[in-house]
């Protein structure tokens, strides 16, 4: 493979919360940056006025590639120097803190944050080990639980790579793999509701909500505000980084 396609011109794509950032493959690894922190270039195209964005996105793109054609590279060479003097777990810091600068949600740096300090219970000392690895995963009995963690783990270990880290203590540690569960519809929905409501009117409200609405019974429903009504409260209308699925959601009220 030659020098010029090992990687792809980056390309400008805005985000469903609105921000731009440059999407780039580079030796068949896809790379989503919101800022040229990774190339050393001081360019936050979403720092600037929404009207100004495009215009610096397409500098930070040209700049990217233009040191991507003199031989940079953003895994290694770019990167190895910053991690010589830390040890594993400044590492993995370090990890967190370049997703949290690329615009990854709140709430996914704090699943990661989550994990790194789970993590730090069964270490004897700065150093990740393949044992300790394994202490914390057979902490969770529930396979859900252990597979979201060991995700999060080859997150943050996949990220230390592109850094420069040589190790890989998650290798072996294979995902539990679950039974699948036959959900069994409610068939008298109504005296369930009603049992509900002389339990607790707030929860009531939420179950209404999320069976009359089809809404997600956690951030859906439980951030829901006034203003996501309209006036004559027969829609609820919300933005995609108010929802899983990321996309814009209309819904009636019954």
């Amino acid at each position: 493979m030659s020098q010029n396609e090992s990687f792809t011109y980056p390309k400008i794509h805005q985000r469903v919360d609105g921000k731009l950032e440059l999407i780039i493959y580079y030796k068949g690894k896809r790379m989503r940056l919101q800022n040229g922190q990774t190339f050393e270039i001081n360019i936050k195209p979403n720092s600037f006025p929404e009207a100004e964005r495009m215009a610096q996105c397409n500098v930070l793109a040209a700049q990217i590639y233009s040191k991507l054609m003199s031989g940079y590279d953003p895994f290694n060479k770019a990167n190895v120097n910053r991690i010589n003097n830390l040890n594993d777990c400044q590492i993995i810091e370090k990890v967190i803190q370049i997703k949290r600068t690329n615009g990854l949600s709140a709430h996914y740096i704090t699943q990661l944050n989550y994990t790194l300090r789970m993590l730090k219970k069964y270490l004897n000392g700065p150093e990740i080990t393949p044992l300790a690895i394994g202490k914390l995963l057979d902490n969770y009995d529930c396979p859900t639980s252990h597979n979201n963690m060991r995700r999060n783990l080859i997150v943050l270990f996949n990220g230390a790579r592109e850094l420069g880290w040589e190790k890989y203590p998650v290798r072996g540690i294979r995902s539990i793999k679950a039974k699948a569960r036959l959900n069994k519809p409610l068939l008298n929905v109504s005296a369930i509701l009603k049992e509900i409501s002389q339990y607790n009117e707030n929860l009531h409200l939420c179950c209404l909500l999320t069976y009359g609405c089809l809404l997600r019974p956690h951030r859906e429903v439980r951030e829901l505000k006034w203003g996501d009504f309209t006036e004559d409260l027969s829609y609820i209308r919300l933005s995609g980084d108010r929802n899983k699925s990321g996309r814009n959601r209309i819904v009636p009220v019954p």
